[in-house]
């Protein structure tokens, strides 16, 4: 059983301004942002490194975040329920702006935000 309200961060989808793709895809289980801490923003190159689990007296929030790690623990079960992937989109996967492996365009997570119709 799968209950979503408003989507998640382990799939991603086309955004493209000129309409949008099709196709969900799921993000590499190990792909993780690279942040910069003073402006907040993901700035232009390569993505961050996941880092191993915290250790118990390491401060969790130090880690950078990737799928499936959350705020108050892991989610070791991640999309246990959704069928294996069709293709690994690992190409779009290869820059901290993740792109659309069908047409190139930038990618965002499947979660509906403001202003969405």
């Amino acid at each position: 059983e799968i209950r979503e309200c408003h989507g998640n961060t382990e799939t991603y989808q086309c955004a493209s301004q000129e309409g949008r793709c099709d196709g969900h895809w799921r993000a590499p289980s190990d792909y993780c942002f690279r942040v910069n801490k003073s402006t907040m923003l993901a700035p232009k190159g390569p993505p961050g490194e996941a880092s191993a689990e915290a250790d118990d007296d390491q401060d969790a929030d130090a880690d950078a975040p990737h799928v499936g790690r959350v705020r108050g623990g892991g989610r070791p079960d991640a999309l246990q329920f959704m069928p294996e992937p069709t293709f690994v989109p690992d190409a779009g996967f290869r820059t901290n702006h993740p792109k659309c492996p069908f047409c190139g365009a930038p990618a965002r997570p499947s979660i509906l935000m403001f202003k969405d119709t």
